[in-house]
Protein backbone atom coordinates (compact mmCIF):
# COMPACT_ATOMS: atom_id res chain seq x y z
CA UNK A 1 0.00 0.00 0.00
CA UNK A 2 2.53 2.32 1.01
CA UNK A 3 3.93 1.85 -2.68
CA UNK A 4 0.45 3.23 -3.96
CA UNK A 5 1.00 5.97 -2.51
CA UNK A 6 -0.78 6.00 0.92
CA UNK A 7 0.46 7.02 3.97
CA UNK A 8 1.61 4.93 7.23
CA UNK A 9 -0.92 6.98 9.06
CA UNK A 10 -3.48 6.08 6.67
CA UNK A 11 -2.18 2.38 6.62
CA UNK A 12 -2.58 2.28 10.00
CA UNK A 13 -5.92 3.43 10.03
CA UNK A 14 -7.46 0.97 7.52
CA UNK A 15 -5.87 -1.67 9.52
CA UNK A 16 -7.23 -0.37 12.88
CA UNK A 17 -10.61 -0.30 11.41
CA UNK A 18 -10.78 -3.49 10.12
CA UNK A 19 -9.80 -5.35 13.56
CA UNK A 20 -12.43 -2.56 14.75
CA UNK A 21 -10.08 -1.53 17.47
CA UNK A 22 -11.79 1.74 18.68
CA UNK A 23 -9.07 4.04 19.95
CA UNK A 24 -6.53 5.67 17.94
CA UNK A 25 -3.42 4.01 16.97
CA UNK A 26 -0.93 5.92 15.20
CA UNK A 27 2.40 5.36 13.51
CA UNK A 28 5.33 7.48 14.89
CA UNK A 29 6.20 8.84 11.58
CA UNK A 30 4.47 8.52 7.97
CA UNK A 31 8.62 9.08 7.11
CA UNK A 32 10.68 5.84 6.63
CA UNK A 33 12.58 4.98 9.97
CA UNK A 34 14.97 2.11 9.92
CA UNK A 35 16.26 -0.17 12.54
CA UNK A 36 19.90 -1.72 11.71
CA UNK A 37 21.28 -4.16 14.20
CA UNK A 38 25.32 -3.99 13.97
CA UNK A 39 26.53 -7.67 15.16
CA UNK A 40 29.92 -7.82 17.28
CA UNK A 41 31.19 -9.96 13.72
CA UNK A 42 30.63 -6.42 12.02
CA UNK A 43 27.33 -7.44 10.43
CA UNK A 44 24.62 -5.20 9.60
CA UNK A 45 21.43 -6.79 9.55
CA UNK A 46 18.29 -5.17 8.66
CA UNK A 47 15.09 -5.65 11.74
CA UNK A 48 13.89 -9.08 9.39
CA UNK A 49 16.90 -10.35 8.69
CA UNK A 50 18.06 -10.20 12.54
CA UNK A 51 14.56 -11.33 13.63
CA UNK A 52 12.86 -14.01 11.52
CA UNK A 53 15.98 -15.12 9.83
CA UNK A 54 18.59 -15.25 12.20
CA UNK A 55 16.04 -16.01 14.85
CA UNK A 56 17.80 -12.98 17.43
CA UNK A 57 20.62 -15.01 17.97
CA UNK A 58 23.23 -12.45 16.93
CA UNK A 59 25.21 -10.77 19.50
CA UNK A 60 24.82 -6.97 19.28
CA UNK A 61 27.53 -4.00 19.04
CA UNK A 62 25.92 -1.30 18.21
CA UNK A 63 21.88 -0.48 16.97
CA UNK A 64 21.25 2.53 14.37
CA UNK A 65 17.95 3.89 13.42
CA UNK A 66 18.76 5.32 10.00
CA UNK A 67 16.57 8.01 8.80
CA UNK A 68 15.11 9.28 12.33
CA UNK A 69 17.00 12.70 12.35
CA UNK A 70 14.92 13.39 9.44
CA UNK A 71 11.70 12.09 10.00
CA UNK A 72 9.33 13.95 10.68
CA UNK A 73 6.67 14.15 13.71
CA UNK A 74 3.01 15.35 13.49
CA UNK A 75 1.90 17.85 15.24
CA UNK A 76 -1.28 15.75 16.08
CA UNK A 77 1.09 13.09 17.40
CA UNK A 78 3.29 15.99 19.60
CA UNK A 79 -0.59 17.88 20.97
CA UNK A 80 -1.49 14.17 22.23
CA UNK A 81 1.92 13.68 24.17
CA UNK A 82 1.32 17.31 25.68
CA UNK A 83 -1.67 17.48 26.34
CA UNK A 84 -2.26 13.80 28.29
CA UNK A 85 -2.74 13.56 31.44
CA UNK A 86 -0.47 10.10 31.57
CA UNK A 87 2.32 8.61 29.08
CA UNK A 88 2.45 5.02 29.47
CA UNK A 89 5.48 3.00 27.77
CA UNK A 90 4.27 -0.74 27.55
CA UNK A 91 6.65 -3.20 28.40
CA UNK A 92 8.34 -3.88 25.00
CA UNK A 93 11.38 -4.32 24.04
CA UNK A 94 13.35 -1.01 24.88
CA UNK A 95 16.03 -1.70 22.36
CA UNK A 96 13.99 -2.79 19.36
CA UNK A 97 10.69 -1.55 19.74
CA UNK A 98 10.63 1.73 21.97
CA UNK A 99 13.79 2.67 20.90
CA UNK A 100 13.20 3.95 17.57
CA UNK A 101 10.46 6.11 18.74
CA UNK A 102 12.52 7.64 21.51
CA UNK A 103 14.99 8.09 18.00
CA UNK A 104 12.80 10.77 16.76
CA UNK A 105 14.53 14.30 18.96
CA UNK A 106 10.95 16.04 18.77
CA UNK A 107 8.83 12.72 20.63
CA UNK A 108 12.14 12.25 22.65
CA UNK A 109 11.65 15.80 23.79
CA UNK A 110 8.28 15.88 24.40
CA UNK A 111 7.89 12.57 26.37
CA UNK A 112 11.05 14.79 28.26
CA UNK A 113 8.79 17.83 29.16
CA UNK A 114 6.07 15.87 30.09
CA UNK A 115 5.59 15.69 33.90
CA UNK A 116 4.14 12.04 34.41
CA UNK A 117 5.23 9.47 32.37
CA UNK A 118 4.75 5.79 33.88
CA UNK A 119 7.06 2.57 32.71
CA UNK A 120 5.77 -1.02 32.58
CA UNK A 121 8.65 -3.18 33.07
CA UNK A 122 9.79 -5.53 30.36
CA UNK A 123 11.52 -8.02 32.59
CA UNK A 124 10.53 -10.36 35.10
CA UNK A 125 13.20 -11.63 37.56
CA UNK A 126 16.06 -11.31 35.22
CA UNK A 127 14.01 -12.99 31.94
CA UNK A 128 12.62 -11.37 29.24
CA UNK A 129 8.38 -11.27 29.16
CA UNK A 130 8.80 -12.14 25.66
CA UNK A 131 11.78 -12.20 22.87
CA UNK A 132 15.16 -10.56 23.27
CA UNK A 133 14.74 -8.00 25.45
CA UNK A 134 17.07 -9.59 27.87
CA UNK A 135 20.31 -9.91 25.31
CA UNK A 136 19.86 -6.65 23.90
CA UNK A 137 19.59 -5.03 27.01
CA UNK A 138 23.17 -6.40 28.17
CA UNK A 139 24.40 -5.79 24.54
CA UNK A 140 23.94 -2.28 24.66
CA UNK A 141 25.15 -1.65 28.32
CA UNK A 142 22.21 -2.28 30.34
CA UNK A 143 21.19 -4.91 32.95
CA UNK A 144 17.93 -5.89 32.55
CA UNK A 145 16.37 -5.27 35.97
CA UNK A 146 14.77 -1.68 37.27
CA UNK A 147 18.30 0.00 37.57
CA UNK A 148 19.06 -0.58 33.84
CA UNK A 149 15.47 0.85 32.70
CA UNK A 150 16.06 3.30 34.90
CA UNK A 151 19.41 4.63 33.32
CA UNK A 152 17.59 3.56 29.72
CA UNK A 153 14.79 6.12 30.25
CA UNK A 154 16.98 8.90 32.50
CA UNK A 155 15.28 11.67 32.05
CA UNK A 156 12.06 10.76 30.25
CA UNK A 157 10.14 8.31 33.18
CA UNK A 158 8.70 9.45 36.71
CA UNK A 159 7.56 5.79 37.63
CA UNK A 160 8.06 2.43 36.96
CA UNK A 161 5.70 -0.74 37.19
CA UNK A 162 7.37 -4.04 37.90
CA UNK A 163 6.75 -7.64 39.28
CA UNK A 164 6.55 -8.55 42.48
CA UNK A 165 10.30 -9.12 43.90
CA UNK A 166 11.80 -7.10 40.71
CA UNK A 167 11.80 -3.72 43.29
CA UNK A 168 14.72 -1.23 44.27
CA UNK A 169 12.80 0.17 47.16
CA UNK A 170 12.54 3.46 45.49
CA UNK A 171 9.00 5.03 45.84
CA UNK A 172 8.35 5.62 42.57
CA UNK A 173 8.97 2.00 41.73
CA UNK A 174 5.43 0.15 42.17
CA UNK A 175 5.76 -3.84 42.67
CA UNK A 176 2.30 -5.50 40.79
CA UNK A 177 1.33 -8.58 38.76
CA UNK A 178 2.87 -7.62 34.84
CA UNK A 179 2.27 -11.25 33.66
CA UNK A 180 -0.99 -11.85 32.78
CA UNK A 181 -3.04 -14.65 32.76
CA UNK A 182 -6.31 -13.35 31.70
CA UNK A 183 -8.33 -10.41 30.73
CA UNK A 184 -8.78 -9.19 34.92
CA UNK A 185 -4.62 -9.53 35.13
CA UNK A 186 -4.48 -6.68 32.56
CA UNK A 187 -7.64 -4.59 33.99
CA UNK A 188 -6.23 -4.68 37.37
CA UNK A 189 -2.83 -3.32 36.38
CA UNK A 190 -4.46 -0.60 34.02
CA UNK A 191 -6.41 0.20 37.65
CA UNK A 192 -3.13 0.24 39.52
CA UNK A 193 -1.19 2.74 37.40
CA UNK A 194 -4.67 4.93 37.55
CA UNK A 195 -4.89 4.90 41.29
CA UNK A 196 -1.48 5.83 40.98
CA UNK A 197 -1.79 8.99 40.49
Amino acid sequence: MLSEGLKLTEITALIKNKFKINCDVLPMSDDKVSTKLITKKGEKLNFQNYFVEKKAKPRLKNVVYEGSRKARVSKYILDIINQSDILIIGPSNPILSIGPILSLNAINQAIQNHNNVIAISPFVGKKALKGPSVQNFIDMGYTPDIQGLKKYYKNRVNKFFVNHGDSDGNPNVFEEQIVFKNENDSKNLANRILQSE
